[in-house]
């Protein structure tokens, strides 16, 4: 066992980082399915697909008119299409089920999200110990303060919500959202490119090769097998010291 930061190889990191993933999107979908269902979700789903339907075949508008180019359409699909647009801002029951939507998919993403990261982020590293995720437990990994202190349940917390949820995963969640389905801001795409881009170079250039959340939190992810961690700073000082006394000793007598 070494006391020197012994970072985690890579592959290994991007192994842990993959099954993590994997279950967190797992656990993810299982609670939008059950947020989706205790907020009436579908519901309102179905009553703005009703509407659409219904605009749609009273105005004759078919799905190639709806993905056209607008500067292709021909006089009377544009007419149909503003007049069926219309029609919808006029239906009060669509645009409320609408609005709902919109605001209930930014609940169940957010929340769902959270859940997922709070369980699998936070309450397995703390029940396993040493920020050990089920994925950094399979490949003997974990995560430390990067003074050689075992972490702490506020520096896993900020390391979790903080960084790995709401620095990177929320940002992404808000992006694919406004790609999938138009919902929110284009802004949401240069947000999760520039965190990306930021997030690849802090991984290169940092010292202990850590993440942005590990940068929040003040942490590192590190091979378990060969590094020594402490419960608190004393105890590193007290085994600095013992070291150095052992070295001064060994050099007085050789």
């Amino acid at each position: 066992m070494i006391i020197d930061l012994q970072k985690a190889s890579m592959w290994k990191r991007a192994s842990a980082f993959l099954l993590d993933a994997i279950l967190l999107l797992v656990l993810a979908t299982g609670l939008f399915c059950a947020l989706s269902w205790c907020t009436g979700y579908d519901r309102y789903q179905q009553t703005v697909n009703e509407a659409y339907d219904r605009v749609a075949a009273e105005y004759g508008i078919t799905q190639e008119m709806a993905y056209k180019a607008e500067d292709t359409l021909t006089e009377a699909e544009t007419e149909a299409i503003i007049a069926a647009n219309a029609a919808i801002a006029a239906d009060a029951d669509a645009v409320y089920a609408y609005q709902m939507v919109a605001s209930l998919s930014l609940l169940i993403v957010t929340f769902g999200l959270l859940g997922a990261f709070l369980v699998l982020e936070f309450g397995v590293p703390m029940f396993l110990g040493n920020g050990q995720t089920i994925g950094k437990k399979v490949f003997g990994l974990g995560v430390m303060h990067v003074q050689n202190v075992r972490i702490r349940p506020m520096a896993l917390f900020v390391r979790t919500v903080l960084g790995k949820f709401a620095v990177g995963a929320m940002p992404l969640a808000m992006a694919a959202m406004y790609v999938i389905s138009s919902m929110g801001s284009p802004i949401f795409l240069l947000i999760a490119l520039v965190l990306l881009v930021a997030q690849v170079i802090t991984l290169i250039v940092s010292h202990e090769n850590a993440a942005l959340h590990d940068k929040m939190a003040v942490t590192a992810v590190v091979d378990l097998a060969s590094q020594m961690i402490f419960d608190t700073p004393e105890q590193v000082l007290e085994y600095k010291k013992k070291l150095a006394a052992e070295k001064a000793a060994s050099s007085v007598y050789s």
